[in-house]
């Protein structure tokens, strides 16, 4: 799903390429969180793993070479649908960015 958390998220993994364990994104980003609650960036891992766009090392979850272009991509997309107004199908967004690559 294409959330402010998946987009933090990557924006942290973006400039750990060797990986961050999911202890310290946990830490790092669930602070933002109500509460400190960490399920939505559990929720956005999990997510990214799906996808592909991580992958998951022991406890390192590690950012795949396209992470740095899908990141600029998902911020293009962000300003765009924010600027338009309108609702889309921000899921199929994202998984039409990956699978173009463009």
């Amino acid at each position: 799903m294409f959330t402010p958390a998946v987009l933090n998220v990557l924006k942290l993994l973006s400039v750990c390429p060797g990986g961050v364990s999911r202890q310290e994104v946990l830490q790092q980003l669930s602070g933002s969180a109500p509460h400190g609650e960490g399920a939505w960036v559990e929720k956005a891992l999990d997510r990214l793993l799906e996808l592909g766009v991580v992958e998951a090392r022991g406890d390192l979850v590690v950012p795949l070479p396209q992470v740095h272009p899908l990141l600029q991509k998902m911020e293009r997309l962000a300003s765009r649908i924010n600027r338009r107004g309108r609702q889309r199908d921000q899921n199929m967004d994202l998984i039409r960015l990956i699978i173009r690559g463009n």
